[in-house]
């Protein structure tokens, strides 16, 4: 089902040391070549804003009208299937379900369906747009098909309560939240929440045009998704500790942890790999030099062809314990690289708050984070820092279209870590053998 690729940003930590040690482990998963060819069945709630505010005028187009037209636009495309399950919501004061969930077909339905949506007006309650998606998408869920909402607006809404309240039900059911703010009204926060909590994707536009792009690229990836709800069992031994977990690539966002060991990594698309990052801490261990296993990781996921849920070959953490502190200072900069992209993630978001109370503190992790994104060659994400700190240093804040577009497009611009042949002593792309089991 899975090629899974596992190791530690370092293979030696210090014997004899009771102190806490910090781990970064890599988990690189690739779905396997015989689930490549079978497209994933796609069923998409699309829950557009429709509140006054949407009538606003973009160039020749309401904003409303932009986005109908590029719902439009992806009804149409090849990217879809006449077999995939289309919704559309419209949300203002209420809420209001303009195509209940159907096969998209020839495309008549929704057409007619968006018709409907001319004018907007009234206040905004997102959080009905989500109760009304969910209502359609959660009554009836096909758990083996790539289940996507798509929420667009561009405003504050009344409700965030209830959109936090809903956002964790789309998560647990494995149905991400690609959560669009147009302008520069809406709550960014509220918005990263959402498409994190639900293992979503955030995205800032500055105009509704925009949202084209967006679509087509989201409906892509949710067809090439052949293993879906992918969930992580770790058994750590005594004083090994989880701290965190992210996914750092094709896209960012932190994996919440449970009470329980189990994690929910979402799906994984073909044609690509995705990565995460597992911070684990190691304290209260003074052990003697030597080789040690400090946790093991149990993969389990469906596929397109197989809905019952498959297991993944079993990983294990190792590390050798020493006293040579030449070694335990040894890193594997392909880990480093994975963690430098969460850390310039942390370092933008600390910037953003910063810089309302002091801009030169903001500017210096407007730098430190644009240091790390030049280092991994993420060109369109070193262009945003740059006007962010270039806005910063003229006016003594960064406008809310500039912090939007840096919280949120940071998440959504991540790159892959490549590295030459050895330059950590073996290639990025070659398989880690398991290690011996020992204790």
């Amino acid at each position: 089902m899975l090629h899974v690729f596992f190791k530690p940003h370092r293979a030696h930590l210090a014997a004899q040391n009771a102190d806490k040690q910090k781990i970064f482990a890599l988990l690189k998963i690739i779905p396997q070549t015989q689930n490549l060819e079978q497209r994933a069945a796609c069923a998409w709630v699309f829950v557009l804003d429709t509140s006054g505010s949407m009538n606003d005028r973009v160039g020749a187009s309401s904003k409303l009208e932009s986005a109908v037209a590029a719902v439009r636009a992806l009804l149409d495309d090849e990217t879809m299937s006449a077999d995939d399950m289309v919704s559309l919501v419209a949300f203002s004061s209420t809420a209001r379900v303009l195509l209940p969930l159907a096969p998209l077909g020839n495309g008549a339905a929704a057409h007619d369906a968006l018709d409907k949506m001319t004018r907007s007006s009234g206040g905004t309650e997102l959080g009905e747009g989500l109760r009304a998606a969910w209502n359609e998408l959660g009554r009836d869920l096909d758990s083996n098909c790539a289940n996507r909402v798509l929420v667009l607006t561009d405003g504050e809404t009344r409700d965030e309560d209830l959109c936090r309240e809903m956002a964790p039900h789309f998560g647990a059911a494995n149905i991400p939240i690609v959560a669009v703010g147009v302008g520069d009204s809406y709550n960014e926060n509220l918005l990263s929440e959402l498409a994190e909590n639900s293992g979503g994707r955030p995205y800032h536009l500055n105009q509704t045009d925009e949202l084209r792009e967006v679509l087509r690229g989201e409906a892509r990836l949710a067809s090439r998704e052949t293993v879906t709800d992918v969930q992580l069992e770790i058994r750590a031994v005594q004083g090994v500790l989880l701290e965190s977990a992210t996914r750092v690539y094709p896209s960012l966002s932190d994996i919440a942890l449970s009470s329980t060991r189990s994690l929910r990594l979402g799906n994984i698309a073909s044609g690509d790999y995705s990565v995460f990052v597992l911070e684990f801490a190691v304290e209260g261990l003074a052990r003697p030099v030597g080789r040690a296993r400090l946790a093991q990781l149990f993969l389990s996921g469906q596929t397109v062809s197989q809905p019952e849920r498959q297991n993944a070959e079993m990983q294990e953490l190792m590390v050798s314990f020493s006293e040579n502190a030449a070694e335990t200072t040894q890193v594997d900069a392909e880990v480093l690289g994975y963690v430098q992209q969460k850390n310039a993630d942390r370092l933008v978001r600390d910037a953003m708050s910063e810089a309302r109370r002091d801009a030169q503190t903001a500017q210096q992790k407007l730098r430190q984070a644009m240091e790390i994104t030049k280092n991994l060659g993420n060109a369109p994400m070193t262009k945003m820092l740059q006007d962010a700190s270039d806005e910063l240093q003229r006016t003594g804040a960064i406008s809310s279209s500039n912090r939007k577009t840096v919280t949120l497009g940071g998440r959504t611009r991540t790159v892959a870590v490549t590295m030459p042949q050895n330059a950590s002593g073996s290639s990025s792309n070659t398989r880690l053998e398991s290690l011996p089991n020992e204790a």
